[in-house]
């Protein structure tokens, strides 16, 4: 194996490590940004 198969292996398991966690935090996400909405809308900022 050559350093740049190395290099390419480890890129794309670092990428699947990486999806991981933003499948994992896009709940948490979507749910700041529904709290802000409200919150923006409660204090009729727009």
């Amino acid at each position: 194996m050559t350093r740049n198969e190395l290099v390419h292996e480890y890129i794309q398991e670092n990428l699947v490590e990486k999806f991981k966690e933003v499948l994992e935090y896009t709940p948490k996400l979507f749910n700041i940004i529904d709290k802000l909405q409200a919150y923006v809308r409660k204090m009729n900022y727009c």
